[in-house]
Parts: structure tokens; sequence; C-alpha cells
């Protein structure tokens, strides 16, 4: 998978988060990456709440081929911030 553009857009309509799932309302700014793997392009939406851990979590050498697995997002999410508590 490689990032080919990340970008931080206000939303022109209801977005559904990659990260939780939850909606991204319109108005509100989102980050936006866009990614290319096996021939494909595909863009995927964060809300403000997960696209600082997403930045985070593309820092993190052991799991960057694999960000995007949900489960493995949402493991990596509670991990973190549990150790933050």
């Amino acid at each position: 998978m490689t990032l080919l553009s990340t970008t931080h857009p206000k939303s022109r309509k209801q977005h559904r988060c990659h990260g939780c799932s939850g909606v991204i309302q319109k108005g509100e700014v989102y980050q936006r990456d866009t990614f290319a793997y096996d021939g494909e392009v595909y863009s995927l939406c964060y809300c403000p709440t997960c696209y600082p851990k997403i930045e985070e979590l593309l820092k993190d050498p052991d799991i960057h081929r694999t960000a995007y697995d949900y489960e493995l997002f949402e493991g990596w999410i509670t991990e973190h911030e549990a150790q933050k508590l």
C-alpha cells in the first residue's frame, strides 16, 4: 500500500470515518488519505478524533503495511488509549 496524498478538506457532505465508523458531518474538517494498492486507488476518510491516531499509527514500522485493517486499528487504538490512562 502506497500513500499518495493526505489532505484535510472541509466536508461538503456526510462521510463515514474509516477509523471509528462515526459520522463526519457536513462542514467538519477531516483527513482524507489516498492510497494505491494492487493497481487500484482508494481514499479513506478519518474524523478529527481518529486522524491524530492514524498519524501516530503510521509512525509504527511494525504495523505500517497493515495499518488500515480495521481490527488491527481498533486493537491499536484500545491498547494506546489504555496506556494513556
